[in-house]
């Protein structure tokens, strides 16, 4: 294999440079890359890409064009790809960059995708030398690193559990978009992998714990997190690779202030659920939520932070004062690039614990979150 410094023109592309996140993470590249590091923008729409007003290199690409997404994949040594649903967008490029021995980093919060991909692209980048790392943003950062550190910490770990203490943010367009396809996508699946993909291991296969804990139901002023059903199985990839112990269990809380409020918010979870579990409801769902490039201004992400303690014997805290979905993820997926240009880790499909641990952890503190 090639040295990637000597053979690739880039050292960071952005593909999706104009939606409504990736314009937040070419933007954050663009201030924030260490010296020296040379990135591109990259997505369908040359005009879109240039009213972007970047001073950088743009790359025409459609995700659909095999060719395209090869010449992407050989021009970079890290590709950042916001273009999802991943399950139709993300595959193509997923696949040119384990093949390439490129560096890959996405946002996806979609298990089929995410397991496809540890079946059947893992042992093809392990020999290309590629690292392919899932769920680089809010799904499922926070979750991940505070676990990584617990271990670091503690050890071997046991039932753990992560309570979100604090969240203040908006939902885009985009996160709705791939959350009702990843529910389309599985409801034609057989029920064999419809099993397969409802296990706490799905994105860890061969693993298994001793212990069984799912967040699913209200605890005291404690409701199931909405993102819960992702990060929980993200992170078992993580202390597959990690080795978290036997007995590692884990589960994800949200701390809405009362018992009244924890069973009204269960409650709801569980009717939408029942309603985005049908074809008809999920059409409907989506005439209410944001759609594709949509999202909330930039005073309403203003405000937004979070805040979240991950507990066992040890606890471990992460915050953030950055809207969680939009310039918090913005920072978290960038930060991961720049943490593969310098940290050397094992190939693979693997996550931003495993891939890149205290090198990602103290570059997000260098750039704000607060990491315990």
């Amino acid at each position: 294999m090639e040295d990637k410094q000597e053979s690739n023109m880039y050292d960071v592309v952005v593909f999706g440079a104009t939606s409504f996140v990736g314009t937040l993470v070419a933007r954050y590249v663009a201030n924030h890359a260490p010296q020296g590091v040379s990135f591109a923008l990259a997505g369908r729409n040359e005009q879109k890409l240039q009213s972007l007003g970047i001073d950088a290199p743009l790359i025409v690409a459609d995700a659909s064009d095999a060719e395209d997404m090869r010449r992407l994949a050989e021009s970079a040594r890290v590709v950042i790809t916001t273009v999802g649903p991943y399950d139709l967008y993300g595959r193509t490029l997923v696949r040119a960059c384990a093949e390439a021995g490129t560096d890959y980093l996405d946002l996806a919060g979609e298990v089929n995708f995410v397991r496809d991909s540890i079946l059947t692209l893992d042992e093809t980048a392990r020999k290309s030398g590629a690292r392919i790392v899932h769920s680089a943003g809010f799904d499922s950062i926070p979750s991940d690193i505070a676990l990584f550190r617990l271990h670091q910490k503690q050890g071997s770990l046991g039932t753990t559990r992560m309570v979100v203490e604090d969240l203040v943010g908006g939902i885009s367009g985009g996160t709705v978009a791939s959350a009702l396809n990843a529910r389309e996508h599985v409801a034609q699946l057989d029920e064999e992998k419809r099993a397969a993909l409802r296990s706490p291991f799905a994105l860890a296969p061969g693993a298994r714990s001793t212990k069984k804990v799912r967040s699913t139901g209200a605890t005291g002023d404690l409701a199931p997190f909405f993102m819960a059903g992702y990060n929980t199985r993200l992170v078992q990839r993580s202390a597959q690779l990690l080795d978290y112990g036997p007995e590692f269990a884990y589960s994800e809380y949200r701390r809405v202030g009362s018992r009244w409020r924890s069973l009204i918010t269960t409650a709801r979870l569980k009717v939408f659920g029942w309603l985005t579990s049908t074809h008809l409801g999920r059409r409907l769902a989506s005439r209410f939520l944001p759609a594709p490039g949509e999202g909330p201004s930039a005073e309403e992400r203003a405000r937004g932070r979070f805040k979240i303690k991950t507990t066992d014997q040890e606890s471990v805290r992460v915050e953030l004062d950055m809207d969680p979905g939009y310039e918090g993820t913005a920072l978290m997926i960038a930060e991961s690039a720049f943490s593969l240009l310098e940290h050397e880790g094992d190939a693979g499909v693997t996550t931003p614990a495993a891939a890149l641990g205290d090198t990602l952890v103290e570059r997000l503190r260098a750039a704000g979150m607060r990491i315990s």
